[in-house]
């Protein structure tokens, strides 16, 4: 999935933490609430990957 990350005017940071894997792949592998990474929904991505429903 690719995603477009524009901080918005007064914001210093997304609010997550990004680490690259040994496949060289991009991570997050942590979001803060009530930052940028999370009013765009990415923490609630981010939650899902890490804890798919059951039926998944």
């Amino acid at each position: 999935m690719s995603v477009v990350l524009r901080p918005e005017q007064g914001e210093t940071r997304f609010g997550m933490d990004i680490k690259r894997t040994e496949e060289d792949l991009s991570a997050f592998t942590q979001m803060a609430k009530r930052t940028a990474a999370d009013l765009s929904w990415l923490r609630h991505l981010h939650e899902q990957a890490r804890n798919p429903p059951a039926n998944y």
